[in-house]
């Protein structure tokens, strides 16, 4: 799998320079071999390590920045691969999402599914920064506190009226691995589309992805609570609401390695959630949480030795894109 790796990020950097080179080279020809050498930097054999995977993001943003203003347009699969790089770092760092929310929702969300939730989703890293910024400063007044927890709380209301399919699905349970049927695990790698096409793996998986907002979006509710009240008793009711979406994304977590077919699979399905639930377990305190945590990422980090674990952080979730879209 690491031969292959450097096989592809040599074709990758052949394909780019091409383009680089050629006076008519359009917008998605340049984006293509850019997401590829991202997409490389999950292979140890050929990552620089750290997080120079953001670095392969950035210019990802320089690249369609610069076509915007020429006028060719990013469109198709490939505008839904950049803004799922870019909506991984923006959650990973809390910063705002490159080139604007409004950028990465240019049609009509749907009311529900993988499509919608990610429209959604493009929101949050700005209004999270804009949490912390609150919470760290000292010059913080109560009106602005006011007005930042009500535009997290507005899409709050926005992600718990989402579904992840048209109709509502049962509550969220653990499935253990011995317990799924291997035909029906879809088995990914970095590049490959999937073997099958498992509406149940997407619904799940979205759901997952899901509670994962809602920790990071209630975790910065609780922040900004505690800065506007003296006392913890307000803060009480948000803090259990915290600790079930902690919970919940730890049933998704295992639920997401149990349906998930080969090791690299498991390991792109989890790592955002891992990263969120590590914050939070990290901040509250809870031992407990953070000692499985880390015996589970310990767990995918030895089955995946080839792998520069912390560059699967941008492409976290990424089987959404290759499940939604028809062969």
């Amino acid at each position: 799998m690491g031969l292959e790796g450097r096989r592809k990020h040599l074709l990758a950097l052949s394909q780019l320079r091409l383009e680089i080179e050629r006076p008519s080279a359009r917008i998605a020809d340049l984006v293509a071999p850019i997401n590829d050498l991202l997409l490389c930097e999950a292979f140890r054999i050929v990552a620089e390590g750290g997080n120079a995977w953001t670095t392969h993001v950035q210019a990802l943003h320089t690249v369609v920045t610069k076509f915007e203003q020429r006028g060719q347009h990013l469109e198709g699969f490939l505008f839904r691969q950049v803004r799922h790089s870019s909506l991984m770092q923006a959650l990973v760092f809390r910063h705002p999402i490159a080139l604007g929310p409004s950028y990465w929702c240019k049609r009509k969300a749907p009311s529900h599914g993988p499509e919608a939730l990610v429209q959604l989703a493009v929101w949050l890293p700005a209004l999270l920064q804009e949490a912390d910024l609150a919470c760290s400063s000292d010059t913080t007044t109560q009106t602005s506190a006011a007005r930042i927890t009500l535009r997290l709380t507005d899409l709050e209301t926005a992600l718990l009226a989402w579904h992840p399919t048209e109709t509502t699905v049962e509550t969220t349970h653990v499935v253990e691995t011995n317990h799924v049927d291997q035909d029906l695990r879809p088995n990914l790698d970095v590049f490959g589309r999937p073997v099958c096409n498992a509406p149940s793996f997407v619904a799940r998986l979205s759901s997952s992805f899901h509670q994962c907002l809602l920790l990071e979006l209630r975790s910065s509710l609780l922040d900004l609570k505690a800065t506007q009240h003296k006392s913890t008793e307000p803060t009480r009711c948000l803090t259990a609401l915290v600790d079930e979406s902690a919970a919940l994304a730890r049933d998704g977590i295992n639920e997401m390695i149990g349906m998930s077919g080969s090791p690299i699979s498991r390991g792109i399905s989890v790592r955002l959630q891992i990263h969120m639930l590590k914050r939070w377990y990290s901040r509250s305190r809870d031992e407990a949480g953070l000692r499985w945590l880390v015996q589970t990422e310990k767990r995918l980090q030895d089955e995946l030795s080839y792998i520069n674990w912390d560059a699967l952080l941008a492409i976290s979730c990424h089987a959404l894109l290759w499940l939604v879209t028809k062969p």
